[in-house]
């Protein structure tokens, strides 16, 4: 199936931002799109045990044929951990967008945020 694709919402000083979340999916797993590389996830984890959020890595060292590893981060149970930003170069997939699993959904909710410009 798709990927649940995350809104990215622009918070600046002007407006500043209200936490939109969106449900943690752990079987079609998430995307957000990450044009400039200044892109990263609000994860709160009220799953009730420890919970793995990894950021797939599509690039290979051309040179040395060597796949870049996925990037793992543990939230704890009951946390609210803030995650990025993703350089475009190791995490953008083909389509733009970086691609992240869960490794549980229940409780858990997320947001994709972008500090906009400063007046």
């Amino acid at each position: 199936m798709a990927r649940v694709d995350l809104t990215v919402s622009q918070m600046d000083f002007d407006t500043g931002l209200v936490l939109s979340t969106t449900a943690g999916d752990a079987t079609d797993h998430h995307s957000f799109t990450n044009a400039s590389g200044d892109v990263f996830i609000y994860v709160n984890n009220g799953s009730g045990g420890s919970l793995t959020v990894t950021a797939l890595t599509p690039q290979t060292v051309t040179s040395a044929s060597l796949t870049v590893e996925d990037r793992q981060y543990t939230v704890a149970n009951g946390a609210v951990k803030f995650i990025g930003p993703f350089p475009t170069a190791t995490f953008n997939q083909s389509d733009g967008k970086v691609y992240f699993d869960l490794s549980a959904d229940t409780s858990v909710t997320l947001m994709a945020i972008k500090h906009g410009p400063s007046s």
